[in-house]
This record gives structure tokens, sequence and C-alpha cells, in this order.
């Protein structure tokens, strides 16, 4: 289990959010696909 620990803290330590004025500039739609994404690819483990 620690091992499986060590590997989460690494995966949230290389994710990192933009910018919250990188967001803005981004139409809602696109912005709600990219979220999507996210979600789907940081939950496959």
């Amino acid at each position: 289990m620690n091992d499986f620990d060590t590997l989460l803290a690494n995966i949230n330590r290389n994710y990192i959010h933009p910018p919250p004025e990188i967001d803005e500039a981004k139409p809602l739609s696109t912005y709600g696909k990219i979220q999507q994404h996210k979600k789907r690819k940081n939950t496959v483990i």
C-alpha cells in the first residue's frame, strides 16, 4: 500500500492546474470538455 500512496503523491504533484486566466479565455463548452478529459485521465490507474 505504501507504493500506491507514493504513486498517488507523484501523480498529484505532477498534475498542475493551469492559471485561471487561461481557462477564462476559452469558450465554456471547450472548458467542460477539458475538465471531463482531466477527470477521465486521472481516474484511470
